[in-house]
């Protein structure tokens, strides 16, 4: 009985693909979850900014421990003005790795843009602790 309840399913699914397919909405959505971080990267250069916003959107559902992908969807939401979205998305990034550089100055520049002084001071001065620490590294190697 489960076999034939499986073959079921699985017949139905085929068919709801080949619907799909010839809708061409398959098609999108295979391109949509095929998409990577450089995907996102070259959509955003482009000026495809909601293209962009998608693939990084499900990059981080996939993979929430991903620094590079919080670290591009900031600066994404933060061209386009989305700054509270972009505030969480660094915030995001840093949570993950506290002594990402890159990720204090986006910090620093979001919170620039919304006016909060104080918080970006404070995130310039961490991150010039960080480049200062990155500094004595390269030269200790």
């Amino acid at each position: 009985m489960k076999q034939s309840n499986m073959l079921h399913k699985n017949i139905e699914r085929i068919s709801l693909n080949c619907a799909f397919l010839k809708c061409g909405i398959l098609k999108t959505i295979v391109d949509i979850t095929e998409k990577t971080l450089e995907d996102a990267i070259l959509a955003f250069t482009m000026g495809e900014h909601e293209d962009a916003l998608t693939i990084l959107n499900r990059l981080s559902s996939e993979n929430s421990n991903s620094v590079d992908v919080w670290r591009a969807l900031a600066e994404v939401q933060l061209s386009i003005e989305n700054l509270d979205e972009a505030e969480s998305a660094c915030k995001k990034a840093i949570d993950l790795q506290p002594e990402d550089l890159t990720s204090m100055v986006s910090l620093a520049r979001i919170l620039v843009k919304k006016g909060d002084k104080e918080g970006a001071e404070s995130a310039s001065a961490k991150a010039r602790v960080l480049g200062w620490k990155e500094e004595l590294a390269e030269e200790m190697d």
